[in-house]
């Protein structure tokens, strides 16, 4: 009881450290949940949540425990036999549960969106073979950007791998505050397998970010115009005089530039601020 009890507090920690955006107390406390639930240390051999024979977890333990299971993967059943001294049987079946154990390759694009904002997009390999018995029906890990000095997080998601997903992918939008950092931090770990944790670090020194736009023009406090007065000597003929009989002060402060000179405009205003009134004027006045 009081080893599900730990579970669950370490669980609820785990949350409001996300909820936080607590980066470095996220990652902690996903690694002791995890280890209460498997009862292993995450100083242990990872391998030890697989189904080995005692003895040949006992002789990986004591030959090879600096090798992390993506090694030894790489190993064929003679070579993974010799390292653990045992034969090539052995060596078989530590290559197997090897290749079994969950882990994600990380990829990256970077795509600046605007001077302040820069998406993300990233693609998760699935680089682990499927075991109904080891894995069940869906494989969760935690995907997070945090940022390199801080250990802040921006986003994070949980995604699940599933026996026919071979890669996902997510695209996250994150902030550039009022200096550019120096590099992101990619995580990706698994919520139920201790030791599977993969982490890439954004280089960001070289990232070239657009210009920050000019400020908008400032909202003066201008006299309404008069539609009368300002259409009459123009010849247009509108409705518009049944519903309101002068313009509001944004519409006031653009008419003269918009009318009476050549210059570009870009007229952006909240919903409802009558851009569509104005800009049908100024579309009849260009093409009379």
């Amino acid at each position: 009881m009081a080893l599900q009890n730990a579970g669950r507090i370490i669980r609820a920690l785990l949350e409001i450290a996300l909820s936080r955006k607590w980066g470095n107390a996220a990652f902690v406390l996903a690694s002791m949940s995890k280890s209460i639930e498997k009862q292993l240390w995450s100083y242990q051999n990872p391998l030890k949540q697989s189904k080995l024979q005692y003895m040949v977890m006992h002789n990986l333990e004591t030959h090879a425990d600096m090798y992390a299971p993506s090694e030894l993967a790489e190993l064929t059943a003679l070579q993974a036999g010799d390292l653990i001294k045992m034969n090539d049987k052995h060596g078989a079946a530590i290559v197997a549960v090897a290749k079994q154990f969950p882990t994600v390759g990380i990829s990256y694009e970077l795509r600046p969106m605007s001077h302040d904002l820069l998406q993300i997009s990233l693609h998760l390999s699935r680089n682990f073979q499927w075991s109904q018995t080891l894995h069940g029906f869906s494989e969760p890990f935690w995907v997070w950007i945090e940022d390199g000095a801080s250990s802040a997080i921006f986003q994070y998601q949980l995604i699940h791998f599933k026996p026919s997903t071979t890669m996902v992918h997510i695209d996250f939008v994150v902030p550039i505050r009022t200096s550019m950092p120096e590099t992101y931090v990619i995580r990706a770990l698994s919520d139920r397998w201790v030791g599977s944790e993969e982490e890439v670090v954004v280089d960001l020194t070289n990232l070239a970010m657009p210009a920050e736009p000019e400020t908008p023009t400032a909202l003066l406090s201008v006299p309404y115009l008069s539609l009368a007065n300002v259409l009459k000597p123009l010849n247009f003929s509108t409705g518009y005089s049944e519903r309101f009989s002068s313009y509001n002060n944004i519409q006031s402060q653009v008419f003269w530039p918009l009318f009476y000179t050549d210059e570009n405009m870009l007229l952006a205003a909240p919903s409802g601020s009558g851009k569509s009134t104005i800009g049908d004027v100024a579309t009849w006045y260009v093409t009379r």
